[in-house]
């Protein structure tokens, strides 16, 4: 069973969550987050925790859902969490995959996704850019090409 984490439960990060649930994709007791006020949790029966470095230790797709000046300090202080079976996944469109991938550590597997707030009506698109470290054939939807690396 692939676990979920979230850090970063601001208007984004809940959305995604509440997203999640909606469509069934995967339960609440799959999903960790680390939240100051707990207040998502209790609205979507999530599990809670106050930590960041709980929420990646727990998590094997790991949602990065904290401002964009913000990120690298996240991913320092969560840094030794991150492994090759690790799969960061950042909303932060000011991030580029090269500083997600530095920021990470020699072996997280990243990927950029910037969600269109319209996905909260099921009417969004997202576009997804995958790191150098993640494999075709761990893609989801692997028919699709991904963006040359240097176009990142």
């Amino acid at each position: 069973m692939t676990r979920y984490g979230f850090i970063g439960t601001g208007s984004m990060g809940s959305m995604l969550v509440r997203q999640f649930i909606q469509t069934g994709l995967v339960t609440p007791g799959e999903r960790t987050a680390s939240s100051k006020t707990g207040a998502l949790a209790d609205e979507t029966g999530i599990i809670a925790v106050p930590a960041n470095r709980r929420v990646a230790e727990e998590a094997d797709l790991l949602f990065i859902c904290v401002k964009p000046l913000e990120v690298r300090g996240v991913l320092q202080e969560i840094r030794s969490e991150l492994d090759r079976d690790s799969l960061l996944v950042s909303i932060a469109a000011c991030v580029s995959l090269a500083d997600l991938e530095a920021w990470g550590g020699d072996e997280a597997r990243c990927v950029r996704i910037i969600p269109s707030v319209t996905a909260e009506e099921n009417a969004g698109i997202s576009l997804v850019a995958w790191g150098r470290r993640v494999l075709r054939r761990t893609k989801p939807g692997s028919s699709v090409s991904s963006m040359p690396s240097e176009q990142r």
